[in-house]
């Protein structure tokens, strides 16, 4: 007697073709997927700002336009790739029959309905994990990597550029001050008089002061003539900062010394340390 429940009753000899469950989850996925990205679309479309969408196309087809990228190269070298696609032919082949011989030593009504290409989907579906692992493991190494470095451990090298930039406004109002009164200031009160805009709070302010640390820095050449000064002459030094002093000469040019060569230059101008 035939099997009602596995045969098809319009032809009764060939077996009635079942839906695979996960299949259709795929599908109702795919179309949930769909209709977000066109409610982005939709969104984007609104407010004027076009980010969704290049969101949305990038992980739609953006490995279309990887293939046009990579497949004129591929192509010309076609047989490096004979022996991965028949690996993967081979693989495919065998993973369908195995695939059939257990859905039918389990007495599964799926073996009849199992196609070669729900193994091809099956398989796409594994590569794609590997693939995916692949790259997470690619992203994690590369995090581990830039978290060791000193871009990201602090921000050491940016607050030394931030305060060599701070020297550079300072040299100006130094170099303004010689051309009004004929000479350097004797500290930066005069400064301070000379020019209500710029205080200690601002100088602290620019050369990043905290923790109760001296951020206003040492004028070298206190009440001295720039004119009768080399122009590579130290005017200002201030605190270290990632291991520098950031000074600036003469010609309004600033750049960073060591302490030890700070040192040596003061002692060949005869000039105090800056500590």
């Amino acid at each position: 007697m035939i099997d009602s429940e596995n045969k098809n009753p319009g032809n009764p000899s060939r077996p009635q073709r079942q839906r695979v469950p996960w299949l259709r989850s795929a599908w109702r996925a795919f179309l949930a997927v769909l209709l977000l990205f066109a409610g982005l679309f939709f969104l984007a479309m609104i407010i004027g700002n076009i980010t969704f969408i290049q969101a949305g196309f990038a992980m739609l087809a953006g490995w279309l336009i990887h293939l046009t990228r990579v497949l004129p190269g591929l192509l010309s070298q076609w047989q490096a790739a004979v022996v991965p696609l028949a690996c993967v032919i081979l693989a495919w082949w065998t993973a369908h029959r195995l695939l059939r011989w257990w859905f039918l030593s389990r007495g599964s009504a799926i073996a009849g309905a199992w196609t070669v290409l729900r193994t091809g989907a099956v398989l796409a579906l594994l590569l794609l994990g590997g693939a995916a692992a692949i790259a997470v493991s690619g992203i994690a190494h590369q995090a581990m990597w830039l978290g060791q470095t000193d871009w990201i451990q602090s921000n050491r090298r940016s607050e030394l550029t931030m305060a060599m930039n701070n020297a550079r406004q300072l040299m100006l109002v130094l170099v303004e001050y010689d051309h009004d009164h004929g000479r350097l200031p004797e500290s930066w009160d005069e400064v301070f008089h000379w020019n209500d805009t710029i205080n200690a709070a601002v100088i602290i302010q620019l050369f990043g002061g905290r923790d109760g640390k001296p951020a206003i820095p040492m004028l070298a050449r206190p009440g001295a003539i720039l004119a009768d000064l080399n122009p590579q002459a130290i005017l200002l030094v201030s605190d270290i900062i990632e291991g520098y002093h950031v000074v600036g000469r003469a010609d309004a040019s600033v750049t960073r010394l060591a302490p030890d060569a700070l040192e040596q230059n003061f002692a060949r101008s005869g000039h105090p340390s800056a500590d």
